[in-house]
C-alpha cells in the first residue's frame, strides 16, 4: 500500500488537505492498532506503531502534517501509558520510551525534509536536463543529416575512384569495395561482402605477418606480390593497407588499395631487354643532345672509338666522332638533316679519340622526339665498322675486273644455273658470245638452247638434262646463231655443286672455239694439199690444250668463290678442311631444331664458336646468347648464376636478380666447361631441361624457361661419371644430339687460313704493317701439332707479328717449342692411344679401390704394377688419388 501511495505522489502529488488527511489516518490506523492490541490484553511497542504513522505522516504529508503527527503521536502514546503505568509511574518508567521516541520522530522529520528538498532539486534538475536533451537531440538531428551528406560523398569519391579499394573486418574479411576492386578481381560486391579474400597459397603466410605489422600500428606501402582473381588466375599486384581503430585503439580493420602491375612488369621486362640489347650490341650505339654534348655511347661503342668510360663520352662533343675531313660534312649537311627528316642513313669515317685512326662507318641517324612537344629532343646513331666490308669490296670489284679481263682474253664466259629456285647468273662475256646486250635476256637454260643452232638443238638439250637428272658434268661442243644470223662454235662445261640446305647448283663457261674451229677446218683442208701444214695444226691444238687448261683453272676458281659464298653461313669459322667440314655439317643439322647439343673437344678448338654458328643459324638467332664458363665461378655462386634469387635468399642477397637463364629466354644459353658444374646444381640444371621450369634462390614462384641449352666440356665425361664427379641422367639429357669439334692437328689444310685471319687482327691491333709470312714459318707452323690448338696458334702469330722488324712475318722455330715440357712433347698417335688408354684404366681401378694404390687391394694390385710405379705415372698423367678418395666416403 505504501509503494501505490508513493507512486501516486511521484506522478502527482496531493494538495494540501489530502497530506493532512493523510497523517490523520495514520495516526487513526495506529490507535486502532493499538485499542486493538489492548483488547488482546497484548502489551505492544506503542512508540514503534506511532513512530511509523509519523514516518508517513512526515514522509508523504509534509512538515505540517509531520508536526501533527508528531503531537498527536506524543499524546497518544501518553494515553497508551498512562493508561497503564497511571500518571504516578509514566515519568519513572517510561523515561526511556519517550526518548527513544523523540530521537526517532526527530530523525524522521529531519529526512522528510531532506527528501523534499532533494526532490525539488531534481525536478528543477530534470526540466533543465529535459531541456538539455531537447537541444542535443535539435543539434544530433542537424549533424546527422550532415553526417548523411558526407557519407553520400565520400561513397561518391570512393565508388569514383579509378583503383580497387576495399574495407576490411580483421582476418581480411571483406566489409566494402569500390567497383574498380570488383572490376580487378571478377568478383562481385554481393560475393565479396562478409567473405574472406582469396590469397594465393604462397602468400598466406607473408599475409600473417603484415597483419601483425597492422594490429600494431604499422602500415605499408607498395608491396609487390601475387593475387588472386575469380577463375583462379594470378596477376601481379602493388598492394598498400593503413589499419583502423576504434577510440580505444582496438584494432578494427584496414583499408586497401591494390594496383595491376601486370603492364609494368612488361614495360620494366621490356626495358631490361633493350637495355641488355644496347649494352650487348656488336656495334657503336650513342645519343646527343640537341646542343651536340654526348649523352650516352654503348660499351662496344666507347671500345671502337676508344673512349675511356662514360664520364669521357659526357665530355665530348658529337662533331668529335668524325673524321677531320667529314666534321664540315656532319655539321652542315648529316645533323641538319637527320633533324629535319626524323631519319638517315649515311656513310662516314669515324676517329679513334685514342689513337687517332680512322675507319669507314655505316650509319642510321634518328631524331629523338620530346614525349610532350613532339619537337626533337635528342640525336641518336647506330653505326657499324665497314673497313672489313670495304675491304671485302674492294677486293671483289679487283677480281671481278680480273675475272672479266681473264673472260674477255680468252673467249670465256661463265654461268650459274640454281635448279630449285629457278635463279641463273651470267657474265658479261657469256651475253656477248651469245649475241646479245648485257642483262638484255633473262640468264636461264630455256634461253640459251634457244641460241643453239637447230641442227644441234636435241643434242645440247640431251647433255642438259642427264647432267640435270644424274647430277654429272657438262662436256658438250655445239654451235650457236647470234640474232643476225651469223654462226659461232662454242665448247659448254658444267659441274653440279651440292649444297646441304640449297640443293644442287650448276657452274660452268662457255668458250667461244669458232677461232679454233676454223683453223681446225683450215687445217684440214690445208692438210689434204700441204703435209706441211701438220706441224701448225700441232701448235694451234697446243694453243687450244692451254686455253682448255685455262678454262679448267678459271672454273676451279668460280668454284671455289661459290664455296666461299656458302661458308658465309660460318662466317666466324675459318678452314674448309674434311674434318671440319663434317663438323659444320652436324652444326647446320641441329641449328635449325631445339635439340639440347654437347660439344666435346680440346681446349683451344673453338667449342664457342661452334655454339654461336647453332645459335645465329637457328630460328633463336634474334633472341639473346648468352655464355657462362662454369669453371670460372666458385661453386656457391653456380646456382645464383644460372637462376637467380630473391632479396633476402641468402645474406648479402640484398636484391633481387635475375639469373642467366632468365637474361636468354627466347634464345641460347652456352654452358662451357660443364664437367666443372657442381654436382647440386646439376640436379637443378637436369630439373630445367626435363620441366622447363625454375625457381630463383629463396623464390617459390615457378618461371618457364624458353632457353635452349649447348653444353660443351674438354674432359671425358665417361670417366667423370665413374669418379662421382658428374650425374649420368644428365649427361644423356646433354648428350641428345653430340658434336665433336676436331682438334688443329687433325685439321692441317686450315693453317694457312687461320694464320692469315690472325696476321692480319693482330697487325691492325698492334699497328704493323704484315704483307706475307716466309715459307719456312709456314711449314713450321703445318708440321707442329698445337696441343693448345687454335688458341695457342693465334697467341704464336701475335707474338711473331710484335717482334716483327719488317713486312715479312718470320717465326722462331726455338719460340715456337720452348713453351712445352718434354712431357707434351709431340708423340706419335700410338703413343697417344696408348697414354690415353692407361689413363683410363688406372682411373677404373681407383674407382673400384676408392683410391687406395698401396697394399694387397689396392690400385697397383689390381693393374699387377709396383704401387712406385703406379704412382709415378698417375703423377706423369696428373691424376690425383685424394678425389677418389672424398667421393667414396
Amino acid at each position: 500500500m505504501l509503494r501505490s501511495v508513493a507512486w501516486l505522489y511521484v506522478c502527482r502529488p496531493f494538495p494540501a488537505m489530502v497530506r493532512y488527511g493523510i497523517a490523520a489516518s495514520s495516526f487513526a490506523a495506529a490507535f486502532a492498532v493499538v485499542f486493538f492490541f489492548q483488547a488482546l490484553k497484548l502489551r505492544d511497542p506503542y512508540a514503534l506503531i506511532f513512530l511509523a504513522a509519523l514516518w508517513v505522516s512526515a514522509w508523504y504529508g509534509g512538515n505540517g502534517p509531520g508536526y501533527l503527527g508528531l503531537v498527536l503521536g506524543t499524546l497518544g502514546l501518553t494515553a497508551l501509558l498512562h493508561s497503564q503505568d497511571r500518571w504516578n509511574l509514566l515519568l519513572q518508567h517510561n523515561v526511556a520510551v519517550y526518548g527513544v521516541f523523540f530521537f526517532f520522530a526527530f530523525l524522521i522529520l529531519r529526512f522528510s525534509r531532506e527528501r523534499r528538498r532533494i526532490e525539488s532539486s531534481l525536478k528543477q534538475s530534470r526540466a533543465r536536463l529535459e531541456a538539455e536533451v531537447q537541444a542535443r537531440t535539435t543539434d544530433l538531428t542537424s549533424v546527422n543529416a550532415q553526417l548523411a551528406r558526407v557519407n553520400i560523398e565520400y561513397k561518391t569519391i570512393f565508388d569514383a575512384l579509378p583503383f580497387a579499394i576495399a574495407l576490411f573486418r580483421p582476418g581480411r574479411v571483406v566489409r566494402r569495395c569500390n567497383p574498380a576492386y570488383e572490376a580487378l578481381t571478377g568478383w562481385k560486391a554481393e560475393e565479396l561482402i562478409g567473405k574472406i579474400a582469396a590469397l594465393p597459397e604462397s602468400e598466406i603466410r607473408t599475409w600473417r605477418e603484415q597483419e601483425e605489422g597492422l594490429r600494431a600500428g604499422r602500415p605499408f606501402f607498395d608491396y609487390e606480390g601475387p593475387r588472386l582473381r575469380r577463375d583462379g588466375s594470378e596477376f601481379p599486384a602493388s598492394i598498400s593497407a593503413i589499419p583502423l581503430f576504434e577510440e580505444e585503439r582496438a584494432y578494427v580493420g584496414l583499408v586497401g588499395w591494390i594496383l595491376d602491375t601486370t603492364q609494368s612488369r612488361l614495360q620494366q621486362v621490356e626495358r631490361q631487354m633493350l637495355t641488355v640489347l644496347v649494352q650487348h650490341t656488336p656495334g657503336f650505339i650513342g645519343v646527343a643532345d640537341m646542343e651536340g654534348a654526348a649523352v650516352f655511347v654503348n660499351p662496344f661503342g666507347q671500345k671502337l672509338f676508344g673512349l675511356e668510360g662514360d664520364d669521357h663520352v659526357k665530355r665530348t662533343n658529337v662533331l668529335e666522332f668524325f673524321a677531320d675531313s667529314e666534321r664540315v660534312r656532319g655539321q652542315d649537311k648529316i645533323i641538319p638533316m637527320i633533324v629535319s627528316l626524323g631519319h638517315l642513313e649515311f656513310e662516314t669515317i669515324g676517329r679513334n679519340f685514342t689513337t687517332g685512326e680512322t675507319f669507314p662507318l655505316q650509319c642510321t641517324g634518328f631524331a629523338i622526339p620530346d614525349a610532350k612537344t613532339g619537337a626533337p629532343a635528342f640525336i641518336a646513331t647506330v653505326a657499324q665498322d665497314i673497313t672489313e666490308r670495304k675491304r671485302s669490296e674492294e677486293e671483289l670489284s679487283r677480281r671481278d675486273v680480273y675475272l672479266t679481263e681473264g673472260q674477255s682474253i680468252s673467249h670465256t664466259g661463265s654461268w650459274a644455273w640454281h635448279a630449285a629456285s629457278k635463279r641463273g647468273f651470267w657474265s658479261s662475256e657469256l651475253f656477248r658470245i651469245l649475241g646479245y646486250g648485257p642483262n638484255t635476256v633473262p640468264p636461264t637454260p630455256f634461253t640459251f638452247h634457244e641460241a643453239v643452232h637447230p641442227e644441234d638443238r636435241d643434242g645440247a638439250e640431251v647433255a642438259w638434262q642427264q647432267a640435270v637428272t644424274g647430277r654429272t658434268s657438262i662436256d658438250h661442243k655445239h654451235r650457236i646463231v647470234h640474232p643476225d644470223g651469223s654462226v659461232r662454235y662454242v665448247h659448254s662445261l658444267g659441274h653440279p655443286v651440292e649444297s646441304v640446305t640449297e640443293g644442287v647448283e650448276f657452274i660452268g663457261t662457255v668458250m667461244d672455239v669458232t677461232e679454233q674451229q676454223k683453223d681446225r677446218e683450215a687445217l684440214r683442208k690445208s692438210l689434204k694439199d700441204n703435209e706441211s701444214l701438220l706441224e701448225e695444226n700441232k701448235v694451234l691444238q697446243d694453243k687450244l690444250r692451254r686455253e682448255n687448261i685455262s678454262l679448267q683453272e678459271l672454273n676451279r676458281a668460280l668454284q671455289g668463290e661459290l664455296a666461299d659464298i656458302q661458308k658465309t653461313r660460318f662466317e666466324q669459322i675459318i678452314g674448309g678442311s674434311p674434318a671440319l667440314q663434317r663438323t659444320l655439317v652436324r652444326v647446320d643439322q641441329v641449328a635449325s631444331t631445339d635439340a639440347t647439343v654437347l660439344i666435346t673437344g680440346e681446349t683451344g678448338t673453338g667449342k664457342e664458336l661452334i655454339a654461336q654458328a647453332i645459335h645465329e643459324n637457328s630460328k633463336r638467332a634474334r633472341m639473346p646468347f648468352r655464355s657462362v664458363n662454369c669453371a670460372a665461378l666458385p661453386a656457391t655462386l653456380m646456382a645464383a648464376e644460372l637462376f637467380g634469387y630473391e632479396k633476402g635468399a641468402f645474406t648479402g642477397a640484398d636484391r633481387q636478380r635475375v639469373g642467366q637463364f632468365e637474361l636468354a629466354a627466347g634464345g641460347t644459353l652456352f654452358l662451357d666447361e660443364i664437367g666443372e658444374l657442381p654436382i647440386d646444381t646439376q640436379a637443378m640444371l637436369l630439373r630445367v631441361l626435363e620441366e622447363r621450369t625454375f625457381e630463383r634462390l629463396g623464390g617459390s614462384k615457378p618461371i618457364s624457361a624458353d632457353v635452349r641449352v649447348i653444353a660443351a666440356t674438354n674432359r671425358d665425361l665417361q670417366v667423370a661419371m665413374r669418379a662421382g664427379d658428374f650425374r649420368p641422367d644428365l649427361f644423356y639429357r646433354l648428350s641428345a644430339f653430340p658434336i665433336e669439334v676436331p682438334p688443329l692437328r687433325e685439321r692441317r689444310d686450315d693453317i694457312p687460313m687461320l694464320v692469315t685471319h690472325f696476321i692480319a687482327l693482330s697487325a691492325a691491333r698492334h699497328g704493323r704493317t704484315i704483307r706475307n709470312i716466309e715459307k719456312r714459318g709456314m711449314e713450321l707452323l703445318r708440321s707442329y701439332d698445337w696441343p693448345g690448338n687454335i688458341r695457342e696458334l693465334r697467341n704464336v702469330i701475335d707474338t711473331s707479328v710484335i717482334v716483327a722488324n719488317g713486312e715479312l712475318l718470320s717465326i722462331d722455330e726455338e719460340q715456337l717449342f720452348a713453351a712445352r715440357s718434354s712431357e707434351e712433347a709431340p708423340m706419335g698417335s700410338l703413343q697417344k692411344d696408348m697414354a690415353n688408354h692407361e689413363r683410363i684404366l688406372i682411373e677404373r681401378a681407383l674407382v673400384e679401390t676408392q683410391g687406395k694404390v698401396y697394399g694387397p687391394s689396392g690400385a697397383g694390385a689390381i693393374l699387377h704394377l709396383p704401387p712406385t710405379t703406379l704412382s709415378a705415372k698417375m703423377k706423369a698423367l696428373g691424376i690425383d688419388p685424394s678425389k677418389f678418395k672424398e667421393r667414396s666416403t
